[in-house]
């Protein structure tokens, strides 16, 4: 059984760690932080879980 692996790239421009790997039904996220020009946890957090939505997004866009 042959699978399709796609995998997206990162939001730091290196192309050997992808932000997320798809393969079958299954999205493999890795590589997401920032906020990191304020020292405060809330604005890190919103940051990060901004750049998830965006890369789940970007993962569906491409199914």
């Amino acid at each position: 059984m042959e699978q399709n692996i796609k995998r997206l790239p990162t939001h730091c421009g290196d192309e050997t760690c992808p932000s997320c790997v798809i393969a079958g039904d299954y999205i493999y996220l890795a590589h997401h932080a920032g906020g990191f020009e304020r020292r405060e946890i809330r604005h890190q957090m919103r940051v990060t879980f901004e750049r998830v939505k965006s890369t789940l997004a970007a993962a569906f866009r491409r199914e």
